[in-house]
């Protein structure tokens, strides 16, 4: 009997704390479909004239200058020689940013002869483009809740 009665009491404290941990799960799912919000810090613009470009992607398709797979996109009108964007509701997950300082006002990043840039750029962790630009996994982050990446800009 006491067998009996162990098995169901301890049947149902494994109930229970499957039950608390189906819960739980579903709490941080329920926090990681949260939109965040996404500050960037422009650092070391070489001057006011023009905007600062971004795309943002959350795969490495297209990154960095594929237009139709940024999951957002935009230009700012340059305020300062280090700046501040805003980027609202982008659920929580890992994504790459890449940005440029559209000099022109063209809000396309100008390229010379041998295709490299002519006006600034930066990508989020400061990736550095060396023989071409950095790549998604060199510049990706985990956006969860609302954070601020620092971009620095590189100039040709």
């Amino acid at each position: 009997m006491k067998r009996w009665i162990h098995r169901i009491l301890g049947g149902g404290v494994v109930l229970g704390l499957s039950h608390l941990s189906m819960t739980g799960l579903a709490q941080a799912e329920s926090q990681l479909n949260l939109n965040s919000q996404l500050t960037v810090q422009v650092e070391q613009l070489n001057s006011q004239q023009g905007n600062v470009c971004y795309r943002i992607f959350n795969g490495s398709q297209g990154f960095p200058s594929g237009d139709g797979n940024a999951v957002a996109q935009g230009c700012d009108p340059i305020t300062d020689l280090d700046m501040s964007l805003t980027i609202e509701t982008l659920p929580a997950g890992t994504y790459a940013m890449a940005i440029y300082h559209d000099a022109n006002g063209d809000e396309v990043l100008n390229r010379g002869l041998f295709g490299m840039p002519t006006e600034g750029y930066g990508f989020s962790n400061n990736a550095i483009a060396r023989t071409g630009p950095a790549s998604y996994d060199e510049a990706m982050f985990l956006l969860g809740g609302n954070m601020t990446l620092q971009i620095r800009m590189q100039y040709p």
